[in-house]
């Protein structure tokens, strides 16, 4: 709970932010769970959610961009990957489950 009613507090946006995205990681990940049936064993959708999130809101800042368009290519967290023709490719592989999954609770 962020804050106890009746109390007052000065709520940090980033604290905010940060309780958001984890119920929303939670939600989602229940979601998945309950109506996907092939989630690899182990996989932890939570973890995998932030990561993911993360590992693309650094390179969007990196390169400066508000916006990705891309082709399909495989998911491998690393901050470049000289085989892709874009830096953003790794991000929407269709053919990589574990990358659709994460993809999942990235809030895009």
């Amino acid at each position: 709970e962020l804050v106890k009613r009746g109390e007052n507090s000065n709520v940090s946006r980033a604290k905010l932010y940060q309780v958001f995205t984890t119920e929303h990681f939670k939600s989602k990940a229940r979601k998945l769970e309950t109506s996907q049936k092939d989630i690899p064993k182990g996989f932890d959708l939570e973890r995998s959610f932030k990561e993911y999130s993360e590992d693309l809101a650094i390179e969007l800042f990196l390169h400066r961009k508000l916006a990705v368009e891309t082709e399909s290519s495989s998911y491998v967290k690393k901050r470049s990957n000289k085989e892709t023709k874009n830096e953003f490719e790794r991000f929407f592989d269709l053919k990589d489950k574990k990358a659709q999954l994460a993809r999942e609770g990235c809030q895009l």
